[in-house]
Formats: C-alpha cells, sequence, structure tokens
C-alpha cells in the first residue's frame, strides 16, 4: 500500500482503497472446497500472487471490461510487456505461471471478456536449437495474437514454456532477434507474455529491459508460516485431520537442511497418507473412529525415507538464498536504470 500512496500521491486510506480495488479486479473468488482454481490453488508465494494480480492480472482485465462496456480504459493501471518469474530451479515458477494461464482464462469466461491464453511448448528449445521449426512455433504465436488483437480489440496472454532455454544471442540468434523484434512493446499489439528464468546472470541483458520485460518478480524460497498453511491444506484436500506438530516437523527440517519445494509438496502429502498415516486405519475403524489423521511421526519418517533418497528434499543454505535474491535484485535494477538513462 506504500507503493501506491508513493505512486500516486494519496492519503493511505485511499492507497489501501485503490489497492483493494486491484485485488478485486484481478482476484477470483475462493471455492473453500479444496479444488481452487489459477492463482487460488497456489498455497503460499502470498507477495508472488499478490504482485502478479494486482500488476499484470487486473490491468488487463480493466482494460477489457472497458472495452466491452465502451468505456475509456483506466490510466493509471500500466498493462506489462512482459514478465518474468525469476528463482532457483524447482521453486514453482512454472507452476506459478500456468496457474496464473487459468486465473486469466476463468476470469475471461467468467466475464465474456476478450482474453485469450496460448502456451507456446518448449520441448524444442531445450538443446538450443536455432531451427526453422523453433523460429516457426514463436513467430506464428506472436503473430496470431497480433491478429486477435487487430480483428477483436482482444488480449493475448502468451506463456512461453522453457524459454530461457533458447536465450542465448551467440547460439541462437534467430530465435533471440525474433523473439526481441515481437516483444518489444507488445503490449501495444494486444500481447503479454509471460516467462521462467532460473538464473538472470545467464540470460541476455536486453532482456530486462522495461519495453521487454515490464515486471521482472523473484519467488523466494516459502516461508515458515507458508510451509505450515501448505501442509494444512494438502492434508485437508486428502481428507485427513492434521494432528501434527508444525513446529516440531520445521524445526527438523531445519536441523535436516531439508527443503521441499512447493511442486513436491502435493506428492510428499500423497506419499505420507499412503504409506504411513493410511497403515493405521484399521485400527481406528474398529475403534469406531474415522480415519486416522496425520501425527508428526508420520511426517519425520517420510523425510527421513526421502531425504535419504533425496526425492523430494534439497541441501539449501538459506543465507546464500538470501544473498542470491538480494544480487539478481539488484542486478536486474541496474539493467533497467540503464535502458532508463538511455531513453
Amino acid at each position: 500500500m506504500q507503493l501506491f500512496q508513493k505512486k500516486f500521491n494519496i492519503p493511505m486510506s485511499q492507497a489501501k482503497e485503490k489497492f483493494d480495488g486491484y485485488l478485486r479486479i484481478g482476484g477470483i473468488e475462493p471455492k473453500g472446497d479444496g479444488n481452487e482454481v489459477g492463482l487460488n490453488k497456489v498455497v503460499g508465494f502470498c507477495t508472488e500472487k499478490l504482485s502478479l494480480i494486482k500488476d499484470v492480472v487486473a490491468p488487463v482485465v480493466a482494460k477489457q471490461t472497458a472495452i466491452k462496456e465502451g468505456k475509456e480504459p483506466p490510466n493509471e493501471m500500466e498493462i506489462p510487456n512482459g514478465v518474468v518469474l525469476y528463482g532457483k530451479r524447482g521453486t514453482g515458477k512454472s507452476f506459478i505461471a500456468e496457474s496464473l494461464m487459468e486465473h486469466f482464462k476463468q476470469i475471461a469466461e467468467k466475464n465474456d471478456l476478450k482474453i485469450k491464453v496460448e502456451t507456446v511448448k518448449g520441448y524444442g528449445w531445450r538443446d538450443g536449437d536455432d531451427s526453422e521449426e523453433n523460429f516457426r512455433k514463436l513467430d506464428i504465436a506472436f503473430k496470431i495474437a497480433e491478429d486477435y488483437h487487430q480483428k477483436e480489440n482482444g488480449h493475448t496472454i502468451l506463456y512461453l514454456e522453457d524459454f530461457e532455454n533458447f536465450l542465448d544471442d551467440d547460439k541462437n540468434p534467430v530465435l533471440c532477434a525474433d523473439f526481441y523484434m515481437h516483444a518489444l512493446n507488445c503490449k501495444d499489439k494486444g500481447i503479454t507474455w509471460v516467462g521462467t528464468v532460473s538464473s538472470p546472470k545467464k540470460v541476455p541483458e536486453w532482456l530486462f529491459n522495461p519495453e521487454i520485460t515490464s515486471n521482472a518478480i523473484p519467488v523466494k524460497k516459502m516461508s515458515e508460516p507458508e510451509q505450515s498453511a501448505v501442509m494444512s491444506y494438502f492434508w485437508a484436500q486428502n481428507d485427513r485431520k492434521d494432528d501434527s506438530n508444525h513446529d516440531r516437523i520445521l524445526d527438523y527440517m531445519k536441523d535436516k537442511n531439508i527443503q521441499i519445494y512447493p511442486p513436491a509438496y502435493r506428492y510428499f502429502a500423497e506419499d505420507v497418507i499412503e504409506n504411513y498415516t493410511s497403515r493405521r486405519d484399521a485400527y481406528h475403524y474398529k475403534k469406531g473412529h474415522y480415519r486416522a489423521s496425520v501425527i508428526t511421526e508420520d511426517v519425520i519418517k517420510a523425510l527421513d525415507r526421502r531425504y535419504e533418497n533425496n526425492n523430494y528434499a534439497e541441501e539449501r543454505n538459506n543465507l546464500n538464498d538470501i544473498l542470491d535474491t538480494l544480487s539478481n535484485e539488484q542486478y536486474i535494477g541496474r539493467i533497467q536504470g540503464k535502458y532508463a538513462k538511455n531513453n
């Protein structure tokens, strides 16, 4: 809210009202039944989700709503050219990006808005292939989106899956040049593209030119309260009562340098229930009780087994994670500042 207060030079009370308005425009009402859609199904990552709803979803939805109603789009909401989610591998960037696509789709269908969601599959980019086939795939996706804007005055959200695999000016000059041409000020052509990057310093500097990437959002490690909420969510989703001690579990994970990233939490929860909790079900049925609840020992046993097999756990140095994030944010900020001075 302080950012809103500074940006619009208004009192804090008005900033809060404006902030809430952005969330109402870009948000989806939670179902509350464990079967959430869009960004609502991303448990945790409050800062990242708020940034996406406020700075990416709300401006596009507001403009298309205004066009549908025959009104002038709000000038204060700036539609982004491109959005980069960046952070270490396995932190959930792709899951958040895919959830963002679903979020846009749900809002567009519910409100009958001219917002299209398209995903450009990235399997052909993994080998750094600067081929005619990959060039056509990228070129056609942008051109179809541009045609949609010209003919229907619609807006396309284009998710470029695994696109950092072709972002190398030396290995893939054709793909990089084509992407640069299409991505430059693409919001004016009715396009906002979305991509994920593991290491900002390994991609070309021009990617973070504000005329190409309007929003660079770091995807950080979840806080302990968020991890606790994720555990509760997945136990409930599996119809299990939660009798586990979250503080003890999180302390155990910290002591063992275990970090389970969001994409793996669902499978970890299923593993806990299938291999440990469900084995006590028969005993509970005999006693006339409902199914066994999840207890601390179930989770710790699963952590021990998975940590030994290295299936879900990965050693991390928390201080290095923080320093890496700060370093990346400063690096991107310097690049954006350099481009701003050049303009």
